[in-house]
């Protein structure tokens, strides 16, 4: 899934304009890779917050700067309350990437009918696969987990064109 972020040209560069930026409402941001330059944008706040909430979407440029992007790195406040700035890498759609990716629990583990108690112990696993599949969640189903068991990074349902690049054995899901 490929979505808009619509940039602008950072003219100002250095500490005071940074900050003049953000009390607009405005983040800094870098765009660099492929063989380009280093690019330095701006993008709304609103629309940063899009962003980080969907950190592994690609995302496709338009306004002073085109191509298509994935985030990088997030520079966050002090207290991790407010984005500073944010670095965002060229790609292609099919290039082939890592990405971090939220592991959703889907069902009724047995052992949960039983009285056990399911919890969940990682929500993120590493993944490789082109650029423009990368999958908002991946989906670990919870049917066979019994008291006592657990469930790994390899019993998670990856889509077609996905690789497991986390320790198979990581544990997602146990059930006491």
């Amino acid at each position: 899934m490929t979505s808009v972020l619509t940039v602008s040209d950072r003219k100002g560069l250095g500490k005071k304009e940074t900050q003049r930026l953000r009390k607009t409402g405005v983040v800094p941001v870098n765009v660099y890779g492929k063989g380009k330059g280093n690019k330095n944008l701006t993008l709304p706040k609103t629309v940063v917050a899009e962003l980080v909430e969907h950190r592994s979407r690609l995302w496709s440029l338009e306004g002073d700067e085109s191509g298509t992007v994935l985030l990088g790195e997030v520079q966050w406040n002090h207290l991790g309350t407010s984005v500073l700035h944010v670095d965002l890498v060229r790609t292609d759609a099919e290039d082939l990437v890592k990405a971090k990716v939220v592991v959703v629990l889907k069902g009724e583990a047995i052992g949960a009918q039983g009285g056990g108690k399911v919890s969940q112990s990682s929500r993120l696993i590493g993944i490789e696969c082109p650029a423009a599949r990368i999958p908002e969640t991946v989906t670990l189903r919870l049917e066979p987990l019994n008291v006592g068991m657990k469930l790994y990074a390899e019993d998670v349902e990856l889509p077609e064109g996905c690789t497991l690049i986390s320790p198979p054995r990581d544990v997602i899901a146990k059930c006491k």
